[in-house]
């Protein structure tokens, strides 16, 4: 004997009121992604809110490492005096 498997039923009853919520999201995400996408080199360079959080370092990978954590420094080097 199969057991009943509920999901179906759920999915069914549920998408009434879900709908709404879940293509609202799609639209969203769409439209986000294609902004995204759109942006260039040129954008980020005359971008000012990437030019207020850019902070240069001698190594790319280890940003955080140079980062003051509660004014502690770890290395001579810190990105936040530049």
């Amino acid at each position: 004997m199969r057991k009943f498997d509920p999901w179906p039923v759920f999915f069914k009853r549920e998408w009434k009121r879900t709908w709404p919520f879940l293509v609202g999201f799609a639209v969203t995400g769409a439209v986000i992604t294609k902004m995204t996408l759109n942006l260039t080199e040129e954008d980020k360079k005359n971008s000012p809110f990437v030019q207020r959080h850019k902070r240069p370092s001698k190594i790319g990978i280890l940003d955080s490492v140079n980062s003051p954590v509660n004014g502690f420094k770890f290395s001579e080097y810190d990105a936040s005096d530049s």
